[in-house]
C-alpha cells in the first residue's frame, strides 16, 4: 500500500493541533527457505526505530521489518501557521507623466511601503538635526 501526502501542510496543521504523527511499519516476505546466516538488526534515531531480523518458523522463512518514525510539526511561530504561502503583495505601477529632461517615463504606485504619509514626513522633520 502506498499512501502520498503533501509533507508542508500535513507539518503545519501538526503544529496548530499541537500534535505529532506516528507512522508503524510491519512488513513481512515469507521465503522459500530461510535466510543464512541469521539476520537481526536494529537502527536506531531520534525519531525513528526499525528492527530487521529473520526466521524460520517451520517452513517456509521469513524476513521481517517492523519500526516505526516520527513525523514532527513544523518548526514555526504560531503566528507564521495561519499563512501557508507568503503573503506578498505585487501593487501595480502606473506612468503619470514624462520626465522632459531624459524623456523616462514617471511612475507612481499604489505600495503603501513606497508611499509618502504625513506620519512618516513628521517623523522624519523630528529627527533630523
Amino acid at each position: 500500500m502506498r499512501i502520498e501526502v503533501a509533507a508542508l501542510p500535513l507539518r503545519r496543521y501538526l503544529a496548530v493541533r499541537e500534535r505529532f504523527l506516528v507512522v508503524q511499519y510491519d512488513r513481512i516476505t515469507y521465503l522459500d527457505t530461510a535466510p543464512a546466516p541469521s539476520i537481526k538488526a536494529t537502527d536506531r534515531t531520534k525519531v525513528s526505530t526499525f528492527d530487521f531480523h529473520r526466521g524460520h518458523e517451520g517452513s517456509p522463512g521469513f524476513v521481517r521489518l517492523c519500526g516505526k518514525h516520527l513525523i514532527l510539526p513544523i518548526d514555526a511561530k504560531p503566528t507564521d501557521l495561519a499563512y501557508p504561502y507568503t503573503t506578498d503583495e505585487l501593487y501595480p505601477e502606473y506612468t503619470i507623466g514624462t520626465d522632459p529632461s531624459t524623456g523616462r517615463p514617471i511612475t507612481f504606485t499604489c505600495d503603501p511601503n513606497r508611499l509618502s504619509s504625513a506620519f512618516k514626513r513628521r517623523a522624519t522633520r523630528r529627527h533630523r538635526p
